[in-house]
């Protein structure tokens, strides 16, 4: 009984895991530590360009990832590049940085 659930445990992760990963199509080589001028030479403008400033301690969503990284009241600037067959693929830059601070894509239907 214990080896069905984890096997079936493993059958599950393996089955998500790829969700959170950035596809190679919408990354298209974008890595963190990328300059803006390079972001847009290999994806193009953003197709929603917006900043913010951390005012919450979790968020929902790929961010948790590194969310806890970023301090609060810092300002990030998001750029969305939408797919709309694979999801969307949000770049951010910590506070007056020129280079990727981070990057979280969202699948398409997936809802947080």
């Amino acid at each position: 009984m214990r080896v069905a659930l984890q096997i079936g445990v493993c059958f599950v992760l393996t089955l998500l895991l790829p969700a959170c990963q950035i596809p190679e199509k919408a990354g298209n080589g974008i890595e963190v530590g990328m300059k803006k001028i390079q972001v847009r030479n290999l994806l193009g403008p953003a197709d929603v360009r917006t900043t913010f400033v951390k005012q919450t301690e979790s968020i929902w969503g790929p961010q948790e990832a590194w969310w806890d990284q970023v301090e609060m009241g810092v300002s990030l600037e998001s750029w969305l590049y939408i797919y709309p067959q694979e999801g969307t693929l949000f770049i951010y830059f910590l506070g007056d940085s020129d280079s990727v601070s981070f990057m979280a894509f969202t699948p398409e239907g997936v809802v947080y």
